[in-house]
């Protein structure tokens, strides 16, 4: 591997432990687990409902998802109801004091989020996520490829 190719992928990873970094503190700052917030991320920004998808955006293991799912449920912010179309999985569902409890930790970390943007610009902001989803898409199809057959 040349120097450029070594400079450029350490750039790439510094700059995801950062971000990761920052969120995982904030996290910690406010008294909230970093993979339940993303949970709550999931459920109240991106509208992703179920178990699965929210480990396989967030490369999060299904059991710890679970274990924060279940923690959830039994403190009364969340329902998990049959999924029509996938009898195997459960559309999760905020409920009134659950959205109230994502609402008193998101709300402040969006806010963050968008002075975040605005101070970069939006549009680099648009082209850090083109590129970032470029790279990722690129590397996950050569790690793919290279593993294709192994196992």
């Amino acid at each position: 591997m040349n120097s450029q190719t070594r400079a450029l992928l350490t750039g790439v990873n510094a700059g995801i432990i950062k971000i990761r970094g920052a969120y995982a503190a904030w996290c910690r700052q406010n008294g909230v687990n970093y993979h339940e917030m993303l949970i709550l991320y999931s459920l109240y920004i991106d509208d992703i409902r179920t178990q699965k998808a929210i480990s396989q955006a967030y490369g999060v293991p299904k059991q710890t998802i679970n274990n924060l799912i279940r923690a959830l449920q039994e403190k009364g912010y969340l329902t998990l109801a049959p999924n029509a179309s996938n009898r195997q999985e459960r559309i999760l569902t905020l409920t009134e004091s659950g959205l109230r409890y994502a609402e008193s930790i998101l709300l402040p970390l969006l806010a963050l989020e968008e002075s975040a943007i605005c101070a970069m610009g939006a549009e680099a902001v648009r082209q850090m996520v083109d590129m970032a989803l470029r790279y990722g898409a690129i590397l996950e199809k050569a790690m793919r490829e290279a593993s294709y057959g192994k196992a």
